[in-house]
């Protein structure tokens, strides 16, 4: 019997993980397709969207992944808003672990700097993304490969030191802003 406990524990994690990584379907960041989050607004005043991968192709993207009951987050986004504006990239945001209301709330307290501005109610785009820790950053590059993951807040300096570089090697960059 133990040993029939052992070979099922051997087995399964592997099974686990997959699902917990690729969904239960064994859906890929290919697949992403991530509803705007309701109600947000643009910088310009437009509605929010959200994004898919066949967005991100042909430019290079970073996408942050945040959630609004993490105070890094709040620390963060005051620090994307800067990169955005000295810096042309693609720009996505992501709320993930959160409530509709909470995450319009964080936006309408702190700002939208996000081109496009998403909203997992599921958890469905997480896990295909690939968010192990929240807030996570992750650079597409114009193919729709991510080429880049950062599990953790981003700061001034590790955006100058490490991300910029990548996305300027990394580019085309053109924006989706439309």
């Amino acid at each position: 019997m133990a040993l029939i406990s052992r070979r099922f524990f051997l087995i399964v994690p592997p099974a686990v993980l997959a699902a917990t990584w690729f969904g239960e379907s064994g859906e890929g960041f290919e697949a992403i397709n991530a509803p705007p989050l309701a109600g947000a607004k643009r910088a310009s005043g437009a509605d929010a969207k959200g994004f898919r991968h066949a967005q991100l192709k042909g430019a290079v993207t970073v996408i942050h992944a945040l959630a609004s009951s993490r105070p890094e987050c709040f620390d963060e986004v005051a620090v994307w808003h800067d990169l955005v504006r000295e810096h042309r990239f693609q720009f996505a945001g992501l709320f993930v672990r959160d409530n509709e209301a909470d995450a319009r709330n964080f936006i309408e307290r702190t700002g939208n700097p996000y081109d496009a501005l998403a909203f997992d109610a599921d958890g469905r785009a997480e896990r295909q993304l690939g968010v192990r820790e929240v807030p996570s950053t992750f650079v597409v590059n114009a193919g729709g490969q991510i080429i880049h993951v950062l599990q953790g807040p981003v700061t001034r300096d590790y955006f100058t030191r490490t991300l910029l570089p990548i996305i300027e090697d990394a580019a085309p960059i053109a924006p989706l802003r439309a």
